[in-house]
């Protein structure tokens, strides 16, 4: 099989991975947890909207956000919630607003969750 392929069966991986451990960490989750991880994804959001993209480079700013959470509540499962559902929302909004629908935006969310939620562990 071409390369392609394996490349897109691991970009499909990678977000089914993410989001079964989404779905793990908000049902172990409490009601106050969520609250503070909506909060937080909000803060990812606003963030990832303010990412400078310069061709191969860019500089993200939801950094921040979520190394403040890390050092605060010390939940690995707290960034992973905050980033993929900041970044998941902020994937939908562009392709809603240039009318193409990819894998791949969608691939960077679940990457860079995972990689926040690694770094925390």
């Amino acid at each position: 099989m071409p390369r392609s392929v394996y490349f897109h069966s691991f970009k499909v991986t990678t977000i089914v991975v993410a989001a079964l451990l989404l779905v793990a960490a908000v049902v172990t989750g409490s009601l106050a947890d969520l609250r503070t991880e909506l909060v937080l994804a909000a803060l990812v959001l606003v963030a990832m909207f303010l990412r400078v993209d310069a061709n191969d480079a860019s500089v993200g700013f939801e950094t921040a956000v979520v190394f403040g959470a890390l050092v605060v509540f010390h939940r690995p499962d707290m960034v992973l919630i905050a980033v993929l559902v900041g970044a998941t929302v902020h994937c939908v909004v562009g392709a809603a607003q240039r009318k193409s629908w990819t894998l791949e935006p969608f691939y960077n969310a679940a990457q860079l969750a995972l990689s926040y939620a690694i770094v925390g562990l």
